[in-house]
């Protein structure tokens, strides 16, 4: 048994991709420098925007009270940064599939829907100037009406 013989997306009817992710929440090989750019440049912000608000806005504090809060505030500057980064780089991706759905979901019954009201409309068309023509031709009348095809591309 090989490694693609055990590859979920396999397993599960190649329903899932094959990128080389262990999990949903993992970051692709390939976008992995791209994430880890985001997270650092999205990490040192917080991390001077939080330096700059404990050291020069909350100055009544001691320092080890500073280094705490710093302490602190490193956890939410870490998770909130992995977060955006995340979500900046598979979000495009995930707007797709979203998309999707809704157009599976919403966007192709609907169509579905036009064109069968659209066939019933051409029909009635066509049924309604073959009745006029075949009555015409009873009565030996000449019929030099055009056909509907003919009107609906003016």
């Amino acid at each position: 048994m090989t490694t693609q013989d055990l590859n979920p997306g396999r397993m599960l009817g190649g329903n899932l991709p094959e990128d080389g992710r262990e999990s949903i929440w993992s970051v692709p090989p390939g976008r992995m420098a791209q994430y880890f750019a985001l997270f650092t440049l999205f990490a040192s912000v917080g991390l001077g925007f939080l330096l700059w608000y404990e050291i020069f806005w909350n100055t009544a504090d001691t320092l080890p009270q500073t280094v705490l809060a710093v302490i602190k505030g490193l956890g939410l500057n870490a998770a909130g940064s992995a977060g955006l980064a995340f979500q900046i780089v598979e979000g495009p991706k995930s707007v797709m599939v979203v998309a999707d759905y809704f157009t599976k979901r919403w966007l192709n019954p609907l169509k579905e829907q036009l064109r069968q009201e659209g066939r019933a409309e051409t029909n009635a068309k066509w049924e309604a100037w073959n009745a006029r023509r075949m009555e015409a031709e009873e009565k030996g009348e000449p019929f030099d009406e055009p056909p509907p095809s003919a009107n609906s591309r003016k």
